[in-house]
């Protein structure tokens, strides 16, 4: 099983994925060119790698999805691996890939980035994919903005991005669940995976 967990900025999606973890998910890392925060770490929060590196990796065809975002020191640029996905890849002639079925899997996107695996890949309807869309609500996102002390110029570009990608989301409906409920990490991620399996039921 793959859980994808979407979500606005400090919507609480990476503390949600790091539950997950520590019940056994392997949390895919996804890869960005932004500078790394405070407490971050290289190979556990991101793989930070330089714009070269990153666009290297896109047209080699190692990534899945990418994404990007216009902040004030510039844009930044976020992606994940196919590799983290998928056993084989899907080659040029043909070649089927498969998807290893061992192990749950936990991954953070943005909806560019489910939209642009949805137009590259078959994965969704081959894999036990499950789109989670967090979503706490404007007032509560400006507020942990606050505490996370990023600059008012951040938290409105952010808002101004962010608003058109997730009216998409909804508009194309690219996921399974919406939660909006303020629970802590421990009973959200529980009441994710009871909602998952009564969607199999």
């Amino acid at each position: 099983m793959i859980i994808i967990l979407v979500g606005r900025t400090a919507s609480g999606k990476t503390t949600l994925a790091k539950e997950f973890e520590d019940r056994g998910f392997k949390r895919i890392i996804t890869y960005t060119t932004r500078i790394k925060r405070p407490g971050e770490i290289d190979g556990i929060d991101y793989h930070f790698v330089d714009e070269d590196r990153f666009f290297l990796m896109k047209d080699m065809g190692y990534l899945a999805e990418v994404t990007q975002y216009e902040m004030e020191n510039g844009t930044v640029y976020y992606g994940s691996a196919w590799s983290d996905y998928v056993d084989n890849i899907l080659l040029e002639n043909g070649t089927p890939y498969t998807y290893t079925q061992d192990d749950n899997r936990v991954v953070v996107l943005n909806p560019k980035g489910i939209q642009y695996m949805r137009m590259q890949t078959d994965i969704f309807s081959l894999a036990n994919v499950h789109v989670v869309w967090i979503d706490p609500g404007d007032d509560i996102l400006k507020i942990r903005l606050a505490e996370r002390k990023d600059s008012k110029e951040n938290i409105r570009l952010r808002f101004e991005v962010e608003k058109p990608d997730f009216s998409m989301l909804e508009r194309e409906h690219l996921y399974d669940l919406k939660v909006t409920d303020l629970l802590p990490p421990n009973e959200l991620a529980d009441y994710i995976l009871k909602e998952i399996q009564n969607e199999k039921d």
